[in-house]
């Protein structure tokens, strides 16, 4: 793989790993329970607004980079090679895997301590969405 093609490639996986963390950053101060942590909401609406607007820049970037028309179609076949498909379908099934864990954990939780709807939604999804974006990160360095 010639260095400008490995170059894209890390840049893939470092601004996906970016988003997915932003993602949970994002997410996360909206838990009914992010205001016991003593931190103000000022400070909590920070933290939120910032990992919004990584979350977006990096979504933005990885379309920018990455976008139809951005590559040459051989950067794009060597991008998206049977290596990167492979390692895409496991991303998907531990992100599929993550989720069902994490929802029936918090099923099983539920009994013991009162938990709010719209806290276990928001936790399976950042638990889903970011498992499966960090894991294709790692699986696609470890292919390197």
């Amino acid at each position: 793989m010639s260095e400008k093609i490995e170059n894209k490639a890390r840049q893939r996986r470092w601004l996906l790993t970016l988003s997915a963390l932003a993602f949970a950053v994002f997410q996360l101060p909206r838990l009914s329970f992010a205001g016991q942590t003593g931190l103000p909401q000022g400070i909590l609406s920070a933290i939120e607004l910032t990992g919004a607007v990584v979350f977006l820049a990096s979504l933005v970037a990885v379309s920018r980079l990455f976008g139809k028309g951005r590559l040459s179609k051989a950067a794009l076949s060597v991008l998206n090679d049977e290596l990167v498909q492979k390692n895409r379908s496991k991303a998907y099934a531990i992100g599929f895997f993550t989720t069902v864990f994490i929802a029936a954990g918090l099923q099983a939780l539920g009994g013991w301590v009162p938990l709010q709807a719209k806290d276990a939604l928001l936790l399976v999804l950042v638990a889903g969405v970011c498992s499966a974006t960090l894991s294709f990160a790692v699986l696609e360095g470890q292919s390197e």
